[in-house]
């Protein structure tokens, strides 16, 4: 993935909303944007007399994310095993 050049960040995260759960983040760059918006449980839209509607977000944590931990544990497990250091590490943790 390409860096952005000069970028600014926001992130949003909820527990306690009257929809549910609720996280979404945005990197703004002078070359670009990135977006992140919640996983529903499917991708069905609808609309009608009362309005538009969608699925809920999904619930947990681990619903939305197993994707992502499984994609860093490969990683983690392929570096350890190649003698390559795993990225990030922490040096990139403190930059952040």
């Amino acid at each position: 993935m390409r860096v952005l050049a000069r970028i600014c960040c926001q992130v949003t995260n909820s527990r306690r909303t009257t929809y549910g759960y609720d996280k979404r983040l945005e990197v703004h760059g002078s070359k670009g944007m990135l977006r992140v918006s919640n996983v529903l449980d499917n991708l069905v839209e609808r609309a009608g007399s009362n309005g538009l509607g969608q699925a809920v977000a999904q619930a947990l944590f681990l619903e939305r994310f197993d994707a992502a931990y499984l994609a860093e544990m490969h990683h983690f497990v392929g570096a350890v095993s190649s003698g390559i250091a795993p990225a990030p590490n922490a040096e990139d943790g403190l930059r952040a």
